[in-house]
């Protein structure tokens, strides 16, 4: 009976054994079988009936074994796992990016040269260095030529001292500053015939300046309000006592009201005196300008006014009140390009001091007056992109007391200011670009004809018909800078006194170029070069431009 037993436990451990092998198998062919399906047809047998055959019972009951009696004693100790210690790790230091160093600046610089005619050449800027509230500097500039043009030599020398001071604080969006100016040039009066002997010393003209600014206003440009304002006084003589002050106040001030609509203020406020041997007359001049911008899409314009008023004792006695219309529109045709137009006009004011800067071979006793422009219009179209910009258009106006320079008659060497009864008519056709090659070189041209409808003067005296000015300059590996520059005045007319005819100047057409070598940032040599064409060409009337003109030297910045 034992020994039955015991087959039936032999059976039964081994049949459970199958079982699960064959279910184990049974599984992995299964996934075999799925991730392989066979597109085979499976017929479905409805009627068809599952029968299993009966079992075989066995009634025999199996005896308890010796072993089932004995009690089953389970360890439930866990024995302890043995780690070994890990490696020590290697400390990793944080890399350290080394701070930007910020480049030097050098704020101070110092340009001499020499050249022929005998002309020293002298300028030093100096400045503070960084500082992010005060700025102060100032400039020195000397340039001279012992001798000018053939034959007149050391009586067409002439020499030119500018001397400037300034200083801003800035702090809180606000700017306070101010600047000192002077000047002191030297000129001859040379346009005389050369047959003739003249001392030196008799046609010897000088000028001086004297001048104080000071200004203060907002600097931060995304502020709602910005403003202004200028303080400025000036006083200007010559060798004959020509003596003009001028005392000053130019403000200007804008609200954002929003980023479509802005509005603006311009004035200025002149009281200056004009004194020389046979007189001394004040002038008064306050403009006003409110204007109105409005920004829709693609559409631009400023709509505003100028009120002027001024009392011009050097002109009659005039006191006049005008009134001028300010309007400018323009309109985006597509991407940086647009077209625009507009009118405007005002007083410009006019001074001595700004027609000696134009000619300096002016007389004394000069009838200076206010220049009236009772309109101007504007139109054109203009284009820009990252490489080049340009526009192109045109200026008509009428302008009252618009100067003209004139030979005197009682000295043909000066000049003196002359005036049409009316307005001047005045159209100028204008175009310029500029293109920038790369970041090492670019050029840059202006082209303007200008025609004048006169009635009283026969022509626009002195004033060219054409005018072409060309600059271009090229960075080549930061050792070589390059620079060529040309201009051309056309068409000059003027009355020659001593024949009362008109007289046709020849075209000017001027060459000059420069260039400079970098020994280190801080070092360099350069050599210059003026009317390379060697033309023999006449500004003004009876006066002979100096031929090629050569200045060589260095530069050093500390």
């Amino acid at each position: 009976m034992k020994i039955k037993s015991q087959l039936i436990y032999i059976l039964l451990f081994f049949s459970g054994y199958t079982v699960f092998a064959q279910g184990t198998d049974g599984q992995n062919k299964k996934e075999e079988t799925q991730s392989q399906i066979d597109p085979t047809n499976i017929v479905i047998e409805k009627n068809k009936e599952l029968s299993v055959p009966k079992a075989s019972k066995i009634f025999v009951t199996a005896d308890e074994s010796e072993a089932d009696k004995k009690d089953l004693k389970v360890n439930y100790t866990i024995p302890q796992l043995e780690i070994k210690q890990l490696p020590a790790l290697i400390p990793i230091r944080p890399l350290k990016i080394s701070p930007e160093k910020i480049e030097k600046l050098y704020g101070n610089f110092i340009k001499a040269g020499f050249g022929n005619y005998s002309t020293p050449y002298l300028k030093v800027l100096i400045n503070n260095k960084r500082n992010n509230n005060l700025i102060v500097g100032g400039s020195f500039l000397h340039n001279s030529s012992g001798k000018g043009p053939e034959p007149y030599g050391k009586n067409a020398a002439f020499g030119n001292t500018d001397l400037e001071l300034n200083a801003k604080y800035m702090d809180n969006g606000y700017q306070v500053g101010g600047k000192f100016i002077g000047s002191t040039d030297t000129y001859h009066y040379y346009g005389y015939n050369p047959s003739l002997e003249v001392d030196k010393k008799d046609i010897k003209q000088n000028y001086n300046n004297l001048g104080l600014q000071v200004d203060f206003g907002s600097y931060q440009e995304k502020k709602d309000f910005n403003f202004n304002l200028k303080a400025k006084a000036n006083r200007f003589n010559s060798k004959f006592d020509d003596v003009e002050t001028q005392v000053g106040l130019e403000g200007h001030a804008d609200w954002n009201v929003n980023d479509e609509q802005n509005l603006q203020v311009d004035f200025e406020l002149w009281h200056s005196k004009l004194k020389d041997n046979f007189r001394s007359d004040t002038r008064n001049l306050f403009q006003f300008t409110p204007s109105y911008y409005f920004h829709w899409n693609d559409f631009r314009i400023r709509a505003g006014v100028t009120v002027a008023y001024e009392d011009d004792t050097l002109a009659d006695n005039q006191k006049d009140l005008r009134f001028f219309p300010v309007v400018f529109a323009e309109y985006d045709l597509k991407e940086m390009i647009s077209v625009y137009a507009g009118i405007s006009g005002g007083v410009d004011k006019q001074t001595y001091q700004n027609y000696v800067s134009e000619n300096p071979y002016l007389g004394t006793g000069l009838d200076i007056r206010q220049q009236i422009k009772t309109f101007e219009l504007d139109g054109g179209i203009r284009g820009q992109n990252q490489n080049y910009a340009y526009s192109v258009g045109f200026r008509a106006g009428s302008y009252l007391n618009m100067g003209f320079y004139k030979n005197s008659d009682a000295d043909t060497s000066r000049f003196e200011i002359v005036y049409n009864n009316d307005a001047v008519a005045v159209f100028n056709f204008y175009a310029n670009g500029r293109y920038q090659f790369n970041e090492n070189g670019n050029v840059q041209i202006s082209m303007d004809v200008f025609n004048y409808g006169l009635d009283e003067l026969l022509g626009a005296w002195h004033k060219p018909t054409y005018k072409f000015d060309l600059v271009a300059q090229y960075n080549l590996f930061d050792k070589v800078h390059l620079g060529l520059g040309a201009y051309y005045l056309g068409q000059i007319e003027t009355i020659n006194p001593a024949s009362d005819t008109i007289a046709k100047l020849d075209n000017i057409f001027d060459v000059n170029a420069q260039i400079s070598y970098l020994f280190s940032p801080r070092f360099s040599a350069f050599i210059e070069g003026y009317n390379l064409l060697n033309k023999d060409y006449q500004r003004y009337l009876n006066y002979s431009n100096k031929k090629v003109q050569v200045l060589a030297g260095l530069t050093y910045s500390f």
